[in-house]
């Protein structure tokens, strides 16, 4: 039997909704964000997870508390899963930093592994922790289910590694927000069985919000 981690990325805040970048700033869901995770529970109502692991700020650990609401599961919390440090872009839109520091944004988006915002994270260094976070839950559990609960930037770090896809495959992976992601790990080899699910969420996003995410400005936020 495999260890089997069920990936979530937390439901919608503010920050996503204004497209800011978000990083370590601690925002809360909006409404609809905690109705993506009223909606998770029902979707994982019949899966006995033998623990849970969460990002420790806001935005992930009320995704993880009304997920498993009611529900007798471990659970810790901890900064191995936040998201990814943006420096002195978190709080501003993606317009606002390209006017700034278009060089240092480009740059990011260019070579991700060695280059980050001023006083943020470069995604080696991201996928450095990450890969702790993920070494302790092995340590925990050889086998069963258990989920996790982080942001845009660490689960696709992890999705990327696990798959053996290099960092530029890091882009063109696609995680909204409360989406279900599952990955079967085995003694030898990996299987993503789920990617980005978001069946749960059927009428959730108004055609506006639609409009938004199909403009791409979903890098933006996370």
């Amino acid at each position: 039997m495999p260890l089997k981690l069920y990936l979530v990325r937390h439901g919608e805040t503010p920050y996503n909704v204004e497209a800011r970048y978000q990083g370590h700033q601690d925002s809360p869901l909006t409404s609809r964000g905690r109705e993506q995770a009223r909606r998770l529970r029902q979707r994982l109502a019949s899966i006995r997870f033998a623990a849970a692991y969460s990002s420790d700020l806001r935005r992930a650990r009320q995704t993880l508390q009304l997920a498993l609401a009611g529900r007798q599961v471990p659970r810790s919390f901890s900064p191995l899963w936040r998201e990814v440090s943006y420096g002195r872009w978190e709080g501003l839109t993606y317009d606002e930093v390209k006017a700034r520091w278009p060089a240092e944004q480009q740059a990011r988006y260019r070579s991700p592994e060695s280059a980050a915002p001023s006083g943020g994270e470069n995604m080696g260094q991201l996928r450095d922790r990450v890969l702790q976070g993920v070494q302790a839950i092995q340590g925990e559990h050889r086998s069963g289910a258990v989920l996790v609960v982080s942001h845009g930037g660490p689960l696709r770090v992890l999705l990327c590694h696990l798959l053996g896809l290099g960092p530029d495959s890091f882009w063109r992976l696609r995680l909204d927000t409360c989406s279900l992601s599952v990955v079967e790990m085995y003694r030898s080899s990996v299987i993503l069985s789920l990617l980005n699910d978001t069946g749960h969420l059927d009428g959730l996003y108004t055609p506006e919000r639609n409009r938004f995410l199909r403009r791409g400005k979903t890098r933006a936020g996370r």
